[in-house]
């Protein structure tokens, strides 16, 4: 049981929830993050995107369970090791999105539309978009910048263009490191 539980832990990969904390950057940016009604709202809608990775994490360890297992490091991920069921796995991904949707649709219309987008986004990229050179580090970049628009929408101040500028910047540059440190593998 408790091995179960911990395997479910680690398929939801928290550790990379510290991405979603660039949803506070137009609320901290802008000087309103003691806002106690804004700063809800952000914090809501950090948990929406912790709950939309986690199931985006998920379903591309289904995709990839093969290739995963073949892998150094990546065969030791609960899907991969036959931890986690498929279905048992699958089953938390839907939890999360259709949970995280819902969540989301209580912040404001455009961050659930940004939310909407970014889950699109990650189905597409564990499917088709990873397969395909410059177009993954497009795709993996979008997701930060998806996730600093989706702050702006859930408070309501906008970020200033150096703000969306440095984001692309560092999404690239995370990115192209990813991709880098997967090819030196």
């Amino acid at each position: 049981m408790i091995k179960k539980a911990y395997s479910s832990l680690k398929l939801l990969r928290p550790k990379q929830w510290i991405k979603n904390f660039a949803i506070f950057a137009a609320i901290i940016f802008s000087g309103n993050v003691f806002e106690p009604i804004i700063l809800q709202k952000v914090v809501i809608g950090f948990f929406v995107f912790c709950g939309l990775s986690a199931a985006a994490y998920i379903i591309n360890d289904f995709f990839d369970i093969k290739k995963d297992r073949l892998h150094p490091f990546k065969k030791f991920r609960p899907l991969a090791h036959g931890d986690i069921s498929i279905p048992f796995a699958l089953v938390i991904a839907i939890f999360l999105v259709v949970g995280s949707l819902i969540l989301g649709f209580y912040v404001t219309p455009a961050f659930f539309a940004l939310a909407l987008i970014y889950m699109f986004v990650q189905l597409l990229y564990s499917t088709i978009l990873k397969s395909i050179a410059v177009i993954d580090i497009l795709a993996i970049a979008s997701g930060y910048i998806l996730r600093v628009y989706a702050g702006e929408a859930a408070s309501g101040f906008h970020i200033s263009v150096w703000l969306l500028l440095t984001t692309i910047s560092v999404s690239l540059f995370l990115a192209i490191g990813k991709r880098r440190s997967e090819l030196t593998l």
